[in-house]
């Protein structure tokens, strides 16, 4: 499933990433647990239908991580 299909990067951040020297950006899904919603937040779900579950990706997270830190320790 693409959760994020058509996202791009807010231009409006852009400055920020450059001033602070982002090596990488890269977005990740993550994780809508309904129980752990107060009413406001499951309406805002409900309305917007958001997918529910757990759609993190552990190894793209790690192996993101370490691009970071090797780049970081070259």
């Amino acid at each position: 499933m693409e959760l994020a299909q058509g996202w791009t990067f807010p231009g409006k951040l852009q400055p920020v990433a450059d001033r602070i020297g982002a090596r990488d950006i890269a977005l990740f899904h993550g994780t809508i647990e309904m129980e752990k919603l107060n009413f406001i937040e499951k309406s805002m779900v409900n309305t917007v239908k958001a997918p529910i579950g757990d759609f993190r990706d552990w190894e793209a997270i790690a192996a993101w991580a370490q691009g970071i830190a090797a780049a970081l320790q070259s």
